[in-house]
């Protein structure tokens, strides 16, 4: 794609999109589509969901069990654009400061604690709050 002289955006949201295991992936499921989101970002959510449904629809499972999914998992997935949920560092209620402050080095040790935070936030998004998060430290 670079020979191609094709714009860096392209180029990342490509690789993105064919990164993952879509196969693997449930949109069905709020926890998978935050965990998703995480990896590939909020703004690229739309474009993986449109891949996974073109993956549904070609499968071979009964039209009507397809449709039905593919209703479950927008649902879903319009309710998380909604809720905003935290789906990186930078959207945690902790910051890296607020560790140093807590003793923790800066460095690999604050990003290993953050990045341990985000997992316990993605699977419970009511988490993310500074005092619950400090409790959890």
């Amino acid at each position: 794609m670079r020979r191609l002289k094709f714009k860096n955006a392209v180029i990342r949201k490509v690789t993105m999109l064919t990164q993952e295991n879509w196969r693997a992936i449930n949109f069905s499921n709020k926890k998978d589509i935050r965990q998703l989101a995480s990896r590939v970002g909020m703004e690229n959510l739309e474009y993986a969901w449109e891949l996974k449904k073109a993956l549904i629809k070609e499968s071979r499972s009964p039209e009507k069990s397809k449709s039905s999914e593919i209703d479950r998992a927008e649902n879903n997935i319009r309710e998380t654009l909604q809720e905003r949920p935290p789906v990186s560092h930078k959207d945690l209620a902790v910051k890296g400061k607020d560790l140093i402050e807590l003793g923790y080095k800066e460095g690999k040790e604050v990003g290993q604690v953050l990045k341990e935070l985000l997992k316990l936030v993605l699977e419970k998004p009511e988490l993310n709050q500074k005092e619950k998060l400090l409790k959890i430290i």
